[in-house]
């Protein structure tokens, strides 16, 4: 399947891929209040907001 972006869009999410590679070499998984921050009590965990973005996307593609 394919989908069609704006180029200002996918230079923003190739930017943000990037950073966070280095975030992640840098070793900010290993920080103490990075379970915190993706994981906030009361809110939705950041899987469970991939996991929801990831069905809507599909969703809307599936019916196209």
């Amino acid at each position: 399947m394919k989908i069609e972006i704006e180029l200002d869009e996918y230079i923003s999410l190739r930017k943000s891929e990037l950073k966070l590679g280095f975030l992640e070499c840098g070793g900010v998984d290993n920080w103490s209040w990075y379970g915190d921050a993706v994981e906030p009590v009361g809110e939705p965990s950041l899987d469970d907001e991939i996991d929801e973005l990831v069905s809507e996307i599909k969703k809307e593609y599936s019916s196209k």
